[in-house]
């Protein structure tokens, strides 16, 4: 399939490549470096549990190469279909040259699949880490999100603790001193169990929700590591974080209450540091606040280190005169914080599913 372009415009090509076409998959993120969020593993996981039909948009000319991997979801009480990303930050990922004649081929290729697909909006998170946003602009809205924190991995690391919060070197120290341990091992589990208590505290909504099985595939087939802090055989606090080529993500965690006043957390994220520098890695993405608010999260987080990134979500309605008549039939306005509007929970239509944090 291809897109009408004027003969002006750079060659190119353009492709959907499914799930089950593994190889084709590997070989389109490898190509733009992609990070964990746009593997056909982390698809996997997403079809799993529910969330959509993965799809893999994947752009080429002789100046670029784009990938943009949407779940397909159909959208209830109709033969329409709209997109979204998985949880965590599968925006586009490029390599190449980003010139104004490659981007009006590739936003003309991808309108015309999308149309041609029937998706009538899409909706995707950004990677703050990744500056690819420029090949979406004029197609839809971004909408800021809040920041987001990073350590940077290069310096020692000793050079790096100096840059936490005092706070949070005192702490460590005093974890360490008071017999905490931080270990790297498959402890998933008791992890499993951690992880739901706490969601269960918090009143977290379902898409936050992963089951033992869901946590082990994390950990097996795609190679996210899990650290543990323990005092004595207790199990105090333990997180997942990415292996990925440049940088890895602080993914998911939970503390027991028991042990809170102490933050462990503080320890482990210290420890996976370590590690992921050790594999090459040059950054540690510890993600925002809870829907990108500056709240105890964030700064707690922010003790970290001062790098700051914002975190964005691409918002496009591709087919409007549908898009208004869902929004007509669910008794939704048009223009509500929660996108797309015609899926806004009953209770509120002021949220958006918009931050993986």
């Amino acid at each position: 399939m291809s897109a009408p372009v004027p003969a002006t415009t750079p060659s190119f090509d353009w492709r959907w490549v499914a799930l089950d076409d593994a190889a084709r998959w590997r070989e389109a993120v490898d190509a733009v470096g992609g990070d964990v969020f746009h593997r056909a593993w982390f698809h996997r996981l997403a079809r799993w549990r529910g969330e959509g039909l993965p799809r893999l948009f994947v752009f080429r000319s002789a100046q670029a190469r784009v990938v943009l991997p949407l779940l397909l979801r159909p959208i209830p009480g109709s033969d329409d279909i709209d997109a979204t990303s998985v949880y965590g930050y599968a925006g586009p990922a490029s390599v190449g040259a980003r010139t104004p004649a490659t981007v009006r081929v590739f936003q003309a290729a991808l309108r015309s699949s999308l149309r041609e697909a029937g998706v009538l909006s899409v909706f995707s998170r950004m990677h703050p880490l990744r500056d690819e946003s420029g090949w979406l602009a004029g197609l839809g809205a971004m909408q800021v999100g809040g920041d987001t924190v990073s350590i940077d991995l290069r310096p020692s690391p000793s050079q790096r603790r100096a840059g936490y919060r005092g706070s949070h070197r005192r702490e460590i120290a005093r974890l360490h001193r008071e017999g905490y341990t931080v270990q790297d091992e498959s402890a998933v589990e008791e992890f499993a169990d951690l992880y739901a208590a706490a969601m269960a505290r918090l009143g977290a909504a379902s898409r936050y929700a992963f089951c033992t099985e869901q946590l082990r595939a994390m950990t097996h087939e795609g190679g996210m590591r899990l650290f543990v802090v323990r005092k004595g055989r207790a199990l105090a606090a333990a997180g997942l974080f990415t292996d990925g080529a440049s940088g890895s993500h602080y993914f998911l965690s939970g503390t027991d209450p028991a042990h809170r006043k102490l933050a462990p957390s503080k320890a482990m994220i210290d420890a996976a540091c370590d590690w992921a520098r050790a594999r090459g890695a040059q950054w540690m993405h510890l993600g925002g606040g809870v829907g990108g608010a500056d709240d105890a999260l964030f700064r707690f987080k922010a003790g970290f280190s001062s790098r700051r990134h914002v975190f964005r979500t691409w918002r496009w309605i591709v087919r409007p005169s549908a898009y208004r008549s869902h929004c007509e039939r669910r008794g939704v306005p048009l223009d509500s914080d929660f996108f797309p509007a015609y899926r806004s929970p009953a209770k509120t239509l002021t949220e958006a599913e918009d931050s993986p944090d």
